[in-house]
């Protein structure tokens, strides 16, 4: 009989796997086993300085992303609302013949990102539109580094089930289109550090944006 449960179990976890591997696999995201790092976010983090548009340098593939050029983050806020962060991700997508764009359409995809604690104001739980809900009350967003006039860096990771997998996406980030951060293998070395593999980033086009 225990034998019986054990096999039943094992059965469950690996049908779950699979199951989160193909979702995985269609929404174009990188899923590996592990649990989410708790890495270190930017100290005395001004959301009023980070707010404004961000220019996508380099990203992890995720689902909204994928296929897009010239993307860029914008994030807002209302003054009466300050525990709430309006996110909106936006960019070109090109329908391509034998090389060339024969038909452009501008994309956009909005969230919304919510400080937790505001003790830790670099810590969010951010939910786009038809994303599923894993962890949503609890943080899932991190703001790591900034200096907020020309680059920052985002990170962000979800537990889809109760079984050592992640879902990961990350950033890089800057104010002008197309800038490579002067800082940016320190910063992938401090992310590497925390526990991320910055071998999943991929350069973002900003040809004819």
């Amino acid at each position: 009989m225990m034998m019986m449960r054990m096999m039943m179990q094992t059965i469950v976890v690996l049908v779950t796997v699979c199951l989160v591997a193909s979702w995985a696999q269609q929404q174009y995201v990188i899923m590996t086993p592990g649990v989410c790092p708790d890495p270190p976010t930017q100290s005395n983090f001004d959301i009023k300085r980070f707010l404004g548009i961000w220019n996508v340098y380099e990203c992890f593939d995720t689902p909204y992303i994928f296929g897009m050029t010239c993307v860029q983050m914008v994030f807002t806020q209302e003054d009466d609302q300050t525990q709430y962060i309006r996110m909106q991700i936006r960019g070109l997508r090109d329908v391509e013949f034998f090389g060339h764009s024969i038909w452009r359409s501008s994309v956009e995809y909005d969230g919304v990102g919510t400080v937790i604690n505001s003790t830790y104001p670099a810590e969010w739980s951010v939910l786009f539109g038809g994303q599923p809900e894993f962890d949503r009350d609890n943080v899932n967003y991190y703001v790591l580094s900034t200096d907020y006039d020309s680059f920052a860096v985002v990170y962000g990771c979800v537990r889809p089930s109760p079984i050592a997998i992640k879902i990961e996406t990350a950033m890089i980030l800057t104010r002008e289109p197309n800038v490579k951060p002067k800082t940016l293998d320190f910063l992938k070395y401090n992310m590497k550090s925390w526990g991320i593999d910055t071998k999943y980033f991929n350069k973002i086009s900003a040809f004819n944006c």
